[in-house]
């Protein structure tokens, strides 16, 4: 189910609510309707939209016809000539006039699948995708700034504008992450199978340096943080931009020359082997799977649909077809100052009826709060459920990447609704306020000897702000025999666990984790369990302690049950000691830990990401 608020404004902020309707851990529906699809290895139906803010120029429409184009073979080759793109259509504003273009009949700047805008001055100028979800599921958009187009050899580029496209496709397309350290966290993590502090990186054999800004090299034991086990924080991951000899990952360092394709699982091809142990965010999300297998799991092409393909280099050139909005919806532009957010716009309510079946469901409620297209954070965002009979549900909504939240800090607002008790219809509000603490975020280039690294620089708004969006309503069936009282919904995946601090002498480890909450993200489990294993080469292994995905449980793993400390969303500790009979018997100790949520009836959460360290 689809329900959605059309993007206003208040001042200086655009406001969008979504109700989607899942069931149990899947949700089929978390992205906005959208008419893509691939036909015979080819994707049709592709919207890109011009905002209206852009200045009419027609050059513009031969920039987008040329990156998507040079996008189509990367794409092509990435997926091992299993897609390209085929029917385009390029939505241009109403108010462009000199370009001749047919009149639009269902396409939309609203449900765009690409949107062409002009980014803040200050903005990194990347393409880059929207999402609620991810790891197989689709996004909102993918965001295509006009100085990206205007400038594609200029820094950090290097002319591989197509290859960043086709990054941000892959993660608005099929949910998969970027595979680089992310912007301010250590771009290092510990080894557990070569026993030594290494970069964050998809494929184990990409080359690179690692060194201070000044090039001083960092690789002996003088700049490692005894309190981490890592490289100092000065220290940097510096790629080698060419002579690789590897050929993944389009999500990591894609504008390294060598690189054309996806990280997978054969563990014959070492150029493109996917690194398990890395805590990129692709890993942490997605549960240390490859991007190449959530990529086969999608629709696009599960179950052997869209078989590889020779396909002539003239028909990987898409096919455009221009068309033109047939009114001027009033739009502030995406780069204005606050001072100019003053206007309202229309709102649209787009309501979608999906009935649950014999399984227990559950809402997810989303709020967007956008200053342009940056983020807004900081806001107090509470939302209201009335049930069929009326009985009232108030939850605030968190922007924390925690519960179903994916990503922190992006103004996506987030909350699982799991007390659907009642068939009938259901009501929804929320209201949003300036807590006084409210910023736009803006991600800027930090490094530019370092491409992909960026900073986040925060912008106070400083306006009051009340805003209260009502009469949104899905209707809910329900089984007869359907228990409604029985709790079957697990805690949500922890998937930000990582160690705070080391001790080699104590023999220690200080963990730490955002805390989930029972039914998803509802005040707090009743305890933890966690896993550890010491000294393993492959840390799929762990994985398997409760997946016969991976592979046999090792027969090193321990379990801790750690008591639950604070309510969703908060902060957990936990002092983890080494088992003193692996003390006593190893010589190395390098381990790798995995924890979950345990509600009071016994109910698991899937297991968290993995974090790997050393004590010896």
């Amino acid at each position: 189910m689809w329900i959605r608020w059309k993007p206003g404004l208040l001042p200086a902020h655009q406001l969008l609510l979504i109700v989607l309707l899942c069931k149990s851990e899947t949700c089929s529906c978390i992205s906005r309707p959208s008419n893509i699809v691939l036909e015979n290895n080819g994707y049709i139906n592709i919207v890109v939209a011009i905002h209206d803010s852009v200045t009419e120029d027609a050059l513009l429409i031969d920039k987008i016809k040329h990156i998507l184009n040079e996008s189509s073979k990367v794409l092509y080759n990435a997926t091992k000539k299993q897609a390209h793109f085929r029917d385009i259509t390029i939505l241009l504003p109403a108010s462009w006039k000199t370009v001749t273009a047919t009149s639009a009949t269902t396409e939309t700047l609203q449900f765009a699948d690409v949107i062409v805008s002009d980014a803040s001055t200050r903005d990194l100028h990347l393409p880059r995708a929207r999402s609620y979800r991810g790891c197989g599921q689709q996004g909102i958009h993918v965001l295509l700034p006009t100085q990206f187009l205007n400038n594609p050899q200029e820094e950090p580029y290097y002319g591989k504008a197509e290859k960043y496209f086709i990054h941000a496709w892959a993660q608005f397309r099929w949910g998969v992450f970027q595979e680089y350290g992310e912007p301010g966290e250590s771009p290092f993590y510990f080894s557990v199978k070569y026993g030594r502090p290494e970069a964050i990186r998809c494929v184990f054999f990409m080359r690179g340096m690692v060194s201070m800004k000044n090039g001083t090299t960092c690789l002996t034991q003088n700049y490692i943080d005894t309190k981490t086990g890592l490289y100092f924080d000065y220290c940097l991951w510096r790629p080698y931009p060419y002579n690789q000899r590897i050929q993944a990952s389009m999500m990591d360092y894609q504008y390294i020359k060598e690189i054309t394709t996806f990280c997978e699982d054969d563990e014959k091809n070492q150029q493109t082997l996917h690194n398990y142990e890395s805590p990129s965010r692709h890993n942490r999300l997605c549960e240390h799977r490859s991007t190449w297998d959530i990529i086969l799991h999608t629709e696009d092409f599960a179950g052997g649909k869209n078989q590889p393909k020779d396909i002539s280099e003239s028909e990987l050139v898409p096919r455009f077809r221009l068309v033109k909005a047939t009114s001027r919806k009033k739009r502030i532009p995406s780069s204005a100052p606050v001072k100019n957010y003053q206007k309202e716009l229309s709102t649209r309510l787009d309501i979608h009826v999906v009935e649950a079946d014999t399984g227990r469901s559950y809402v997810e409620l989303y709020v967007h709060v956008m200053q342009g297209f940056m983020p807004v954070v900081g806001m107090k965002v509470m939302a209201t459920v009335n049930d069929p009979h009326e009985k009232q549900t108030t939850m605030i909504l968190y922007d924390n990447g925690a519960g179903i939240d994916m990503t922190k800090d992006d103004g996506i607002y987030s909350r699982a609704f799991t007390n659907l008790t009642l068939p009938g219809r259901y009501k929804v509000s929320a209201r949003v306020e300036n807590t006084g603490y409210t910023f736009a975020l803006d991600s800027v280039m930090d490094d530019f000897d370092i491409p992909l690294k960026s900073k986040t620089v925060k912008r106070s708004i400083h306006e009051p702000t009340v805003r209260q969006l009502t009469g949104h309503i899905f209707d809910i069936s329900l089984a007869k025999d359907l228990n409604t009282t029985k709790d079957v919904i697990p805690p949500s995946r922890i998937a930000d666990l990582h160690v705070v601090e080391i001790s080699k002498v104590n023999k220690t480890a200080i963990l730490s984790w955002t805390a989930p909450g029972d039914n998803l993200d509802d005040e707090k489990v009743d305890h933890y369990e966690l896993f550890s294993c010491v000294n393993i080469d492959d840390v799929r292994e762990l994985l398997s302690v409760t997946s016969k995905h991976y592979l046999p449980v090792h027969k090193s793993v321990r379990t801790n049950i750690v008591p639950s400390g604070v309510t969703f969303g908060l902060q957990e500790h936990y002092v983890w000691k080494a088992p003193p009979d692996q003390v006593d018997f190893h010589r190395k100790l390098h381990y790798a830990i995995v924890i979950r949520g345990v509600d009071n009836v016994g109910n698991a959460g899937k297991l968290s990401n993995i974090v790997t360290f050393s004590l010896s």
